[in-house]
């Protein structure tokens, strides 16, 4: 998460936060959970949720994590995958994600599985 939001200075908090929101896409319906098992141990995760822009019915991505110990087998291709699976079996046509500009290693795991920067968010800090 420190990558991703240099600026937050308590994550926890933050972690907190975003946890109430999974609890509330899952009340609405509109999250997607989708997990990787190795012998009954969660070792890759991927939250999502469905949402509306512009008229378009998208899934946008939360999480994909993969614990570290299992990353580079394939477990995140495969998460993204299954949910590429989820909304073609629901018509949905657009899976977005935001992450940081510092984030390399992210930008080119989502390049690698054919995503493409389709818009740019610009920050101007002030004070």
């Amino acid at each position: 998460m420190r990558i991703n939001l240099p600026g937050v200075e308590d994550p926890a908090e933050l972690a907190g936060t975003g946890y109430d929101d999974m609890v509330r896409f899952h009340q609405d319906g509109s999250a997607v959970l989708i997990g990787a098992f190795e012998e009954s141990v969660v070792v890759g995760l991927l939250w999502a949720y469905r949402r509306d822009v512009l008229g378009e019915r998208r899934i946008h991505i939360g999480h994909v994590i993969v614990e570290s110990t299992a990353r580079s087998n394939g477990i995140g291709a495969r998460l993204l995958r299954r949910l590429e699976d989820v909304a073609t079996a629901e018509g949905i046509k657009s899976l977005e994600l935001m992450t940081t500009i510092a984030n390399e290693k992210a930008i080119g795991f989502y390049e690698a599985n054919g995503f493409v920067a389709a818009r740019v968010q610009l920050e101007k800090k002030l004070g």
